[in-house]
């Protein structure tokens, strides 16, 4: 069964605040800011990265180089971009 935009956010959001009820999430994501958020995206990259993941990467962070190189943009990336994504994870949860 192929999901929907609006329902696969559901479910995403579903998922994030079980995990958030049930202290499975990082210690970032627990206390999210968008400078939390930032440095988890860092993390997760650097801890499971997979090359078929470099599709969002460029779409989210923009090209990075040849293989690995979506760190530095990561970690150089405004933190004011992560606004929008905590206020909305903080206003759902509610």
């Amino acid at each position: 069964m192929r999901l929907d935009h609006p329902n696969y956010i559901k479910l995403a959001i579903a998922a994030y605040h079980e995990k958030r009820l049930s202290n499975a999430l990082s210690p970032l994501l627990m206390h999210s800011t968008p400078a939390n958020i930032r440095r988890e995206c860092a993390t997760v990259y650097q801890e499971r990265y997979d090359k078929k993941d470099e599709p969002m990467l460029r779409a989210f962070f923009g090209p990075g180089e040849q293989g690995r190189k979506f760190l530095a943009l990561i970690e150089n990336f405004d933190v004011d971009k992560f606004r929008p994504l905590n206020s909305f994870l903080r206003e759902e949860g509610k």
